[in-house]
């Protein structure tokens, strides 16, 4: 999923009112069964392994470039 597909698929969430989004970082053995079961949907950050300190501040940016371009502002590429 790129930057523009996330954003899509954040402002699907907001047309379909969805109150509630709740991310979770996987530790290094990723996250357990029971939590993964439970999920709606499932993305990754990169095929690569981040600190879950470093995976929630580029989820961070993610979110906030996801809403600069569903308000059609520019963002670095």
């Amino acid at each position: 999923m790129d930057s523009e597909e996330f954003a899509r698929f954040l402002e699907n969430l907001a047309t379909r009112a969805v109150r509630v989004v709740t991310f979770f970082a996987g530790g290094l053995l990723g996250l357990k069964k029971r939590i993964l079961q439970r999920t709606d949907f499932r993305f990754s950050l990169s095929k690569l392994t981040f600190s879950h300190k470093l995976a929630r501040i580029m989820l961070l940016e993610q979110i906030f470039r996801s809403l600069s371009i569903i308000k059609g502002r520019k963002y670095a590429k």
